[in-house]
């Protein structure tokens, strides 16, 4: 059951993580059609910073945080966990999880209630040409925190588990 649960995120983020490098491919083939129209035409695409401010950054910096989270890549201080025994470590980790997932729980609690707020009021920014609407910008972000909370749910569960494999083999 555990197994097929985390296949099923897997594929989800998986999937998040490709739409990720499509936003930054996006991105990249968006500023710079901007940029040749700017100085070969005179004429810049409108709305270009608005978008790449509003959506491209967002789903680059939100959509892969499940992965970072899946790879346990996020930035740690090893200064006093180096030389802990694997027991310990796992200890850590487990608390880390635990630490971690209080506060992204939080967080995507929060961003939740913006992006259901921001939708019902029609959220928009002012652009070169008229207005964006930005709202569903709002989704990404909350989307991107959920499913860090399942990965770091995930973790904890391995972590718990491969704690008390240890223990059971101290046991025997």
């Amino acid at each position: 059951m555990f197994r097929a649960a985390t296949r099923v995120v897997d594929v989800l983020v998986d999937a998040l993580t490709w739409l990720a490098g499509g936003v930054c491919l996006l991105m990249a083939l968006h500023v710079s059609a901007d940029l040749v129209a700017r100085g070969f035409f005179d004429h810049p695409l409108l709305g270009t910073d608005e978008i790449a401010t509003n959506y491209y950054m967002v789903g680059l910096s939100f959509l892969p945080l499940a992965v970072i989270t899946r790879q346990r890549s996020h930035i740690m201080v090893g200064l006093f966990t180096n030389h802990l025994p694997k027991r310990a470590l796992l200890g850590v980790d487990a608390l880390a999880d635990l630490v971690t997932l209080g506060f992204v729980a939080i967080v995507t609690w929060m961003a939740v209630g913006t992006a259901i707020q921001k939708t019902a009021e029609g959220e928009t920014r002012e652009a070169s040409t008229g207005y964006l609407p930005i709202w569903e910008a709002r989704w990404i972000l909350a989307v991107g925190f959920a499913l860090m909370c399942v990965y770091l749910v995930l973790n904890l569960i391995k972590d718990i588990v491969a704690l008390r494999g240890d223990q059971r083999q101290a046991t025997k």
